[in-house]
Order: structure tokens, then C-alpha cells, then sequence
């Protein structure tokens, strides 16, 4: 039965524990020179645990002999292995980017059922926290290594040049991650790309921008992962996480997710500019946003009515379900056919335009125009219906 099976597991936890708590005593040691199996195999079981049990019962198993859980556990135990791997900007194959993996594929096996659920789950303030701190480190180290990459003449970054879908299971482990504490974690983003785009503005022409250029292309990657799942086969709708929280916005404007897709457009309508698009865009960064583009198309972009209605029975609570249907509406309406999303339609056409005719021979860029971002953009037929009266319009003018 479950309090057997708990039993066990909480004596597995109690065997392993030494092997990775405190986390910070256990990585220091490691590098000191202690050997790192051990360590593994604690990440290797505390792997094992989550896969036969639910997020709720694999936090409390550590309650009962510590004054945190074990999802804390896990938080901290990653954060000192990401620290790890900033400071020594450790290559693949190491211990802690072993552990790294190991401890993403936790997270991830804790995380995806509760991704998925299409309920209202709202994780322990303690794990909202800890997820919280876990992500906003996890993003300082990806942007560092993304800075670092930029002046790379040794190929020592060669993993971050790796192609977007090569990144993907990482970055859906990170997206899932940043959902569990998505209050936090949206406005983080929109401050770091806010502070980037502005750094470009201000230093333009004075100082060599490829590292903020490297930052964008990795937050722009983060971003799409936490904003929007993959469209393989049917049209995605917006993460759960992302519906059922930030109940009190009821203007759409200032809803955190609007706030955060309207700079990342804000930027990508700024590649539009010859003058900005010879100094700022290069093929590389262009193909991140239209990747960006392709896949935040497929949720955002004037959505269906029936969406808007899709999570209904996200929550039994009739007045947290009210102000969820609220804040829901406001974000899903803000690029909606009557809003933004014309506007927001015209911008993405011209960038595929622009793609097309302005980076000749550059392959990789106008297959991930064709194949995912127009491919998006034809998949709903209210969408094909302003395509279609847009781009008359649009060669109606290039012929006058």
C-alpha cells in the first residue's frame, strides 16, 4: 500500500542522503578531489524515487527527518552542481554535467505530470521558491556561457552553437522548471531580455555587441520553451501554469505574459530596420526569433475561441476559477483578431519576407522560415483569412 511504499522509499532516502546533503559540502569535496561516485549515484536514486511516486509524496518523504522537503533538497543540490559548472565552465563528460543531466531528468519526471494535468496545482511556497532560485541560476549560467561563447576562438563553447532542436530536451526541462514557479520566473525573463534590448540601443555603435547578441539568442530559446510547448501533430494551448496563474491581472496590457511576448516583438520588429539588421541581426540571431516566432504563433497568435474556454475546469474554487477565466481572457484576447493580433500578424510577415530576401544563401535560416514559421502561421484558418488579405495587400503595394 501507499504508506508501505513510502516506507521504503524514505529508507532508500535516508541510505543516500550523506552522499548529497549538505550539497554544498558534498561539491566542494568533490572538487577537492573525493570521488564523485558516490554523489552520482545519490542523483541516480534520488531519479529512481521520482519515477514511482508524485511530486506532493517525494517532497514530504524528506519532512519527516529534515525541516525541508525534498524537492528543497533537489533545488539546492542542482544549484551547487550549476555552480560547479559556471565556475569552471566544465565541458561535457564531467561530474557535474553528468549530474546536471541526471538531476534535470528528475525534475523533469516530477514535473511533466503535473505540466499536463490540465487541473490547478499549486506546488508548496517552500518548492515555488526553491524552483524559483533553481531557474534564475539555471538562466545566469546559460548567459554566461552564451557571453563567453561570443569571444570563443578556441572552440571551447561548441556545444551552444549545437542547433536548436539538438537544445531541446535541456530547454523543456528548464521550461518546466520556471512553470512551477512561473509568478517569478516570467518576470525575470522580461527583465533580462528588457535589459539587453536596451543595452544594444544604448551602446550602438560604440560598443562590439556580440555578447548581448549571444544573451538574446539564449533567452529568446529559454523564453519560447516556457511561453509555449512544441506543436508536433495538434495545435498547442497555453501551458497550464501559465492560465491558471497571475489571477489578479485583469488588464491585458500589463498581464506578465503580455509584457514579456510584446518586448520580445518589440526586438524581432526591430530586424525590420536595414541599418539595425546589418549591425545587430545576424543570421544566427534571426533564426532564433523565427524559431521564437513559429512556435509562440501557434498558442498566441489570435486563438481560437474554443481555447479561451479550454481550462474551464482548470479549478473547483468557483471564485479562483472566475478570476482565472478573467486573467486568461485578458491575455488570450490581447493578440486576438480584434487587438493585437493583426498588427502582430503584419510584423511576423514582413520578418519572413525579410528572412527571405535579406540573408540569401543562408539555408538553415529559410528552412526555419518555410517549414515552422509559415508553416505556423497556415495551420488555423482565421489566421489564413488576414494572411491572405494581408499579403494581397502587402504585393498590391510593391506594385504600385
Amino acid at each position: 500500500n501507499g504508506k508501505m511504499q513510502e516506507h521504503h522509499l524514505l529508507q532508500l532516502l535516508s541510505g543516500i542522503l550523506e552522499w548529497v546533503d549538505p550539497p554544498d559540502v558534498v561539491a566542494q569535496a568533490i572538487e577537492s578531489g573525493k570521488s564523485e561516485s558516490e554523489m552520482l549515484d545519490g542523483c541516480r536514486a534520488l531519479l529512481s524515487i521520482a519515477t514511482v511516486t508524485t511530486p506532493f509524496v517525494f517532497d514530504r518523504l524528506l519532512k519527516s527527518i529534515r525541516p525541508f522537503g525534498t524537492l528543497t533538497l533537489l533545488s539546492n543540490l542542482m544549484c551547487e552542481v550549476v555552480k560547479v559548472l559556471m565556475m569552471n565552465n566544465t565541458e561535457e563528460g564531467t561530474w557535474s554535467w553528468e549530474a546536471r543531466d541526471i538531476l534535470l531528468d528528475t525534475w523533469t519526471t516530477l514535473l511533466v505530470s503535473l505540466d499536463s494535468t490540465g487541473r490547478n496545482v499549486v506546488l508548496p511556497l517552500e518548492v515555488r521558491n526553491a524552483a524559483a532560485s533553481l531557474f534564475a541560476l539555471i538562466v545566469e549560467s546559460e548567459l554566461k556561457v552564451a557571453s563567453a561563447s561570443a569571444m570563443d576562438d578556441n572552440g571551447e563553447f561548441n556545444y551552444l552553437q549545437a542547433s536548436i532542436s539538438a537544445m531541446d530536451e535541456r530547454l523543456s526541462s528548464y521550461a518546466l522548471i520556471a512553470r512551477a514557479a512561473i509568478d517569478a520566473t516570467v518576470p525575470l525573463l522580461t527583465r533580462l531580455f528588457s535589459e539587453r534590448f536596451a543595452r544594444l540601443h544604448q551602446g550602438r555603435g560604440m560598443i562590439d555587441p556580440t555578447e548581448t547578441l549571444e544573451e538574446l539568442y539564449s533567452l529568446l530559446l529559454i523564453t519560447g520553451h516556457v511561453l509555449a510547448d512544441e506543436g508536433e501533430g495538434e495545435i498547442p494551448v497555453v501551458p497550464n501554469a501559465i492560465q491558471t496563474h497571475f489571477v489578479d491581472t485583469i488588464e491585458a496590457a500589463k498581464h506578465p505574459v503580455v509584457l514579456l511576448c510584446g518586448s520580445i516583438i518589440k526586438f524581432a520588429e526591430w530586424s525590420l530596420d536595414p541599418e539595425a539588421r546589418a549591425s545587430v541581426f545576424s543570421p544566427r540571431l534571426m533564426e532564433a526569433i523565427v524559431w521564437f516566432l513559429a512556435r509562440w504563433s501557434q498558442t498566441y497568435l489570435m486563438p481560437l475561441e474554443e481555447f479561451r474556454d479550454s481550462s474551464t475546469n482548470l479549478c473547483h474554487d468557483t471564485g479562483y476559477q472566475h478570476q482565472s477565466s478573467t486573467s486568461r481572457k485578458a491575455l488570450l484576447s490581447f493578440f486576438g483578431e480584434h487587438n493585437q493580433g493583426k498588427p502582430v500578424l503584419d510584423i511576423i510577415v514582413r520578418i519572413s519576407m525579410t528572412t527571405l530576401v535579406s540573408y540569401p544563401g543562408e539555408k538553415d535560416l529559410q528552412e526555419l522560415t518555410c517549414n515552422q514559421l509559415l508553416h505556423a502561421l497556415v495551420r488555423r484558418k482565421n489566421v489564413c483569412v488576414h494572411l491572405v488579405a494581408l499579403v494581397s495587400s502587402i504585393l498590391q503595394c510593391t506594385t504600385l
